[in-house]
């Protein structure tokens, strides 16, 4: 059994004709059919050019049973009309074996045969025309040919045209009602269900009697095609048989009504025309009662549909039989059907035999038994999945289906995912939909009554309210009474909660949750941590306070599940036994996935137990004989389950946490058995200054309590530490972070570094390539996964650029040591300063260090030694253009190494053009070629990918073809004219100038203040940036700071330069310390590029008067050193500035010829100790003199009123 949406007749007719016999006679044919109610499909385009026939009508020609062609004496002069011909006769030759029904419109079918009389004219033009395709014109003839031989029909110029169409409706009609539906390709396991489904209509039908019967299942389950085989068998019982296929597509296209006509005109045998679904019912009512039919009505979704087409056993003759798919059983009930039969999952065998045929040709080739079994694994018996996932597989290589296969484990596949999704969007509000993914999130597993339960107190509903999942084949419960839901319906909802995580992100409501056993460390430990930790001015979940009558052990809470998604740290205190409370362990199962998933921090405390009898649960501890007893008790636990359980014991007992001992040991004395109970009283004894407090073992007896405290401050601690922001599509982004770890042996150095003298080494690893290949995101999702196993950690992102600004090399050393050493304070004054304090300070500490962006050996020197002042167990990483630094790395990974896989590639450009990880199946075929043409023309680049992709999201064909020929005219190293393609997308002049002065001027600024000042500027800021922001030009992060990947700002510097070869002839100048000018001296004062800085321009023009009279913007950052001086006649030459940034910038102190547009002014380092009064201008919004010499904002007292600024 299989199910494939693309095998259902769609249509019933497909009409070829050439436009001149479109008015009248193919018109009168189209509405004859529509009136004998046959579904008929015409290319309402008047002008079809060119060869090439487009997606959606090759489309409408495969999924049509019959294909009327209308052979003109023009036909033949239309590739588009030869192509379709062609088309149609290759589906008559194939399985589908279609019928092909000739008119001859005045035309003799000899000339059509053999191409005499206007064909032979025809053909010669063709040949003249496409020399190069002889082939191609070769199968038109062919197709001509075997067309004549058809048997048809002739119209002569002195024919009745409407005879010949009335003649031509009837003979439709007979071949409609006397053929077959397509059932499938590979009916593994039809025949089967079909014979059990008919076995059922068998054991209640009677000569007088109506059978309502119903075909039930989740989607993909395959309920269309067992419909189809039923139908293909029991027809010729029935006088009047009908299948109306995909009444939930019609009805969402509002053409219910259509589908009473249909039913009305093909039954009925009547040109019946329905004016409301009102009408539609009256008349169904009236003539479907005496006649003995079989309709079979396919995915229906609501009562509305039934309603329209068949509202009651009443309104049909005597033996008639009605048969209904949907996914919904409330529906069936609801109409009163006699029987309902579910369509169940397909067994082992025949998942693999129907995998296997649509994968492979023949047997399976021995190197794919393994894989073959994993992927068929991930299809959980769903025919949907099998025919998908095996056809996309045919042909491909063993790499290739490993590569689909890691995505599959990941996501599911987008052609199941928006088959499965359909259940969840017919869903009646948004708490159903809550409670379907809280039930695949959470309650998988749990017996009925306590996912009732938990249902009932988070949501309270009545315990009844889920059995409408359970109705709609998303749920269902097993022979013990436990809920289960099939993997891909699971899989679904874990996609669509991390959707919505990515597009809605909550607010974190608890910056701490406990997760602990209740009997073991309620009343004693956890209160006391709850206590420090609320002290500590931390928000912390604790269920006792949060949840109303939740007794752990007996029911666990979905709010208590919600709070630990809604918190930013999870403390686990894993006691002895923490492993014998199943709801322990499904609380740790959450922490877990939601640190995978959203990375939540995770901070282990062992109480009373060691780390290793945790991670292996060792049958001879406290704690393994705690878990074996939960496992193999009264109610065993399921091996997936056990399984999860057992790899989150061992990674949470991997993270760097706390070992507490349990001071019951101590205490057994004092015959008191809660733990911590004697270090408690002994701490409140020393507080109090009780005398001879000496006598008790206070260095041990305090420990808990001191415990408790330095917990507490590693908390607090971590959630200082904030997480790295990866991609908003991290698409190979977990691969080559695996391969990194597992390369590098990262995990097995921090293991070793946690016994005490195992490693004396520094891990170095080196990652290289050229800008945009993806390394600062692969290095940033490696500190979020690995980060908090050490004592201390900073990421310096961006040095290059950061270490060429004044003081930037110190600045980084003082962040590096602030990271480091958190909450202290040591200022840094000079480099040789900052080395030696690092140094001393590094000595013999633990650290994660990533330096992002490092061009030379220097800027490692400076901050860490280069790794050697770092301490044992120690990971440096860096990333790097410049394949000399990898010379101090132990292990390096290269550029070839990181980039992305041709179907990465395609997906990471698929999300960002279609906001989806593939193109759409819906889409024009066409357009799925265009993509991968276009992402091979990237050169795996992630970058390009990105932004073309956003240029391109929904764009017309023309847009995408444009691109495409771009593409193809630049060399493959040419990133920058790439990028460049999303820059001339952009559709206006503002938004390019909005790019532009961003590109120039913005970088690291606050958005809303940018806004503001290209607003007065007469720009529509904010619609512009959102736009770019969309289009992956410009980033705007956390802090609502403007950004730009380099190589985006290098494209845009590019164009402005482009704009001219002479500096004046620009409408934006900017000099920076950190670009190189060409100092060249000429004997002639040609301004050009090539031979003069700005500055020396501005001093040129300066001197001889002349105005730039197109420069709008200017930026100068010199160095510290710098003496260039900007006075009134540099001003002067500049009469239509409307934006100034300067740092280390001299001024004689007049602004009298500043321009009157000037809008924004910002001077980092003022040279003047007060401010000139024609330093303001009144249109000017906004001034910022950082670090500047001001000493008195006025020399005197100004004399207007000055203008508002900001």
């Amino acid at each position: 059994m299989s199910y494939q949406s693309a095998e259902t007749w769609k249509y019933d007719v497909y009409m070829s004709f050439r436009s001149e016999t479109r008015y009248p006679f193919c018109s009168y044919l189209y509405q004859a059919f529509r009136m004998a109610g046959i579904h008929a499909y015409t290319d309402d385009t008047e002008s079809r050019t060119g060869g090439e026939l487009t997606y959606t009508v090759i489309q409408a020609i495969e999924a049509s049973r019959v294909s009327v062609v209308v052979l003109s004496q023009g036909y033949s002069r239309s590739r588009w009309c030869l192509e379709e011909l062609a088309k149609i006769m290759e589906c008559r030759s194939s399985i589908r074996r279609q019928t092909v029904i000739p008119v001859f419109y005045r035309d003799d079918p000899a000339d059509v045969g053999h191409q005499r009389g206007p064909f032979v004219k025809a053909f010669r033009s063709h040949r003249n025309g496409f020399s190069d395709e002889s082939e191609r014109i070769d199968a038109w003839r062919t197709a001509l040919n075997q067309a004549a031989n058809l048997p048809g029909f002739e119209i002569s110029i002195n024919k009745d045209e409407s005879e010949v169409i009335r003649n031509i409706v009837e003979h439709v009609t007979k071949l409609l009602v006397s053929e077959e539906l397509f059932i499938t390709k590979h009916p593994v396991g039809v025949q089967s269900r079909m014979e059990e489904v008919i076995q059922q209509l068998h054991s209640h039908t009677s000569p007088d009697g109506i059978v309502l019967t119903g075909i039930w299942g989740m989607g993909g389950v395959g309920k269309t095609t067992i419909a189809k085989a039923v139908y293909n068998q029991i027809r010729y019982s029935f006088d009047r048989p009908m299948f109306l296929p995909n009444i939930r597509e019609m009805w969402e296209k509002n053409k219910l009504v259509f589908l009473q006509e249909q039913l009305l005109n093909f039954i009925c045998k009547a040109g019946v025309q329905v004016q409301s679904i009102a009408s539609g019912v009256a008349k169904l009512k009236e003539k479907l009662c005496q006649e003995k039919v079989l309709i079979v009505l396919d995915d229906v979704t609501n009562i509305y549909q039934l309603n329209a087409l068949c509202g009651s056993r009443e309104w049909f003759g005597p033996g008639s039989v009605i048969i209904i798919t949907t996914r919904d059983r409330r529906l069936l009930h609801m109409i009163g059907v006699d029987h309902v039969y579910q369509v169940t999952k397909m067994d082992s065998e025949e998942s693999l035999e129907l995998f296997r045929r649509n994968a492979f040709t023949q047997a399976t080739p021995q190197e794919f038994d393994r894989v073959e079994t994993d992927v068929v694994a991930c299809c959980g018996g769903l025919p949907l999945a099998l025919v998908t996932i095996g056809c996309q597989l045919f042909g491909k290589t063993i790499d290739e289906w490993e590569i689909v296969l890691g995505g599959l484990k990941r996501r599911p596949h987008p052609g199941v995912h928006d088959v499965l999704k359909r259940s969840y969007d017919g869903l009646n509000d948004e708490q159903q939909r809550e409670i379907f993914l809280d039930i695949a999130s959470f309650c998988v597993g749990m017996e009925r009554s306590e996912a009732l339960q938990t249902l009932s107190d988070a949501f309270g509903i009545p315990l009844d309210e889920i059995s409408f999942l359970q109705e709609q084949s998303l749920i269902e419960f097993d022979d013990q009474d436990m809920v289960r839901m099939h993997p891909l319906l699971r899989d679904m909802g874990t996609q669509i909660v991390r959707e919505l995580s990515q597009t809605q992100a909550q607010e974190r409501k608890y910056d701490v949750f406990v997760s602990f056993r209740g009997g073991d460390t309620r009343s004693g430990f956890t209160s006391h941590l709850h206590t420090y930790l609320q002290n500590a001015a931390l928000t912390v979940f604790k269920d006792d306070d949060d949840v109303d009558g939740l007794q752990r052990g007996e029911r666990i809470s979905m709010a208590l599940l919600k709070a630990i998604g809604l918190s930013a740290c999870s403390v686990v205190v894993l006691s002895t036994h923490y492993a014998n409370s199943k709801w322990c362990l499904q609380e740790l199962e959450n922490i877990m996935v939601c640190h995978r998933t959203k990375g939540q921090l995770v901070f282990p405390v062992f109480l009373g137990v060691h780390p290793a009898d945790v991670r292996y649960q060792r049958k001879e501890s406290a704690f393994g004989k705690a878990f074996e007893s939960l496992i193999n008790g009264k109610r065993p636990v399921e091996a997936d389950k056990v399984q999860r359980w057992k790899t989150d014991l061992f990674e949470v007992s991997s993270f760097s946490g706390k070992t507490v001992t349990d001071s019951r040991s101590i205490g057994q004395a004092l015959q008191y058995r809660e733990p911590g109970f004697y270090s408690r009283i002994c701490h409140w004894l020393m507080s109090c200054c009780i005398p001879n407090n000496e006598s008790f073992e206070s260095s041990t007896l305090t420990n808990e309590a001191e415990d408790i405290k330095r917990i507490v401050e590693d908390v607090t601690r971590l959630l200082d530490k904030t997480e790295m922001s990866i991609a908003r599509h991290p698409v190979g982004v977990e691969s080559r972070v695996k391969k990194v770890i597992e390369e590098s042996n990262i995990l097995k150095v921090i293991e070793e570094s946690n016994i005490q003298g195992r490693t004396k080494d520094v891990l170095t690893i080196g990652i290289n390539g050229m800008g945009g290949i993806g390394k600062t995101t692969i290095v940033k999702a490696i500190y979020n996964q690995i980060g908090r196993k050490f004592e201390a950690r900073s990421f310096l992102q961006d040095i290059r650029k950061t270490w060429q600004q004044d003081n930037g090399n110190v600045s980084l050393q003082q962040r590096l040591l602030e990271d480091i050493f958190r909450g202290t304070r040591i200022e840094i004054h000079n480099i040789d300063s900052g080395k030696q304090i690092l140094k001393d300070k590094l000595k013999g500490k633990k650290v994660f260090i990533v330096l992002d962006d490092v061009t030379d050996l220097d800027q490692l020197d400076a901050l860490c030694g280069s790794g050697e002042w770092c301490g044992p167990g120690s990971i440096l990483i860096i990333t790097t253009r410049n394949n000399d630094l990898l010379k101090v790395c132990k292990h390096t990974f290269s550029e070839q190494e990181m980039k992305l896989e041709p179907a990465e590639c395609l997906e990471l450009f698929s999300w960002h053009a279609f906001r989806k990880p593939w193109p759409p199946e819906a889409t024009d075929e066409s357009l799925i070629e265009l993509s991968e043409e276009i992402v091979k023309y990237c050169s795996r680049l992630p970058l390009a990918l990105e932004v073309l992709g956003s240029n391109l999201f929904n764009c017309g064909i023309e847009v995408w073809n444009t691109t495409l020929e771009r593409l193809k005219s630049i060399p493959p190293d040419g990133v920058l004219e790439k990028l460049q393609i999303s820059y001339d997308g952009l559709r206006n002049k503002d938004e390019k100038e909005i790019f532009l002065d961003i590109v120039c001027f913005f970088i690291g600024m606050d958005r809303n203040e940018v806004i503001q000042i290209l607003n007065s500027c007469g720009l529509d800021a904010e619609y512009g940036i959102n736009l770019l922001k969309e289009r992956n030009l410009v980033t705007v992060d956390k802090n609502n700071m403007l950004g730009m990947h380099d190589l985006v700002r290098d494209m845009g510097r590019a164009i402005i330069r482009e704009q001219s070869p002479k500096l004046e002839e620009r409408g934006r100048l900017w000099y920076h310390q950190t670009e190189t000018e060409t100092e060249t001296k000429t004997k002639t004062k040609t301004k050009t590029e090539t031979q003069f800085s700005v500055l020396k321009l501005l001093k040129i023009q300066e001197e001889e008067g002349e105005k730039l009279k197109k420069v709008t913007g200017l930026s100068l950052k010199l160095p510290t050193t710098n003496s260039f001086c900007l006075s009134e006649k540099t001003f002067k030459t500049m009469p239509k500035l409307r934006l100034l940034q300067l740092a280390s910038v001299e001024s004689n102190g007049k602004f009298k010829n500043l321009s009157r547009y000037l809008k924004w002014m910002s001077w980092h380092g003022f040279p003047l100790k007060h401010t000139p009064m024609d330093c303001f201008e009144s249109d000017t919004i906004s001034i910022e003199l950082e670090n500047s010499k001001l000493e008195v904002l006025w020399k005197e007292p100004p004399m207007k009123m000055l203008p508002p600024i900001k």
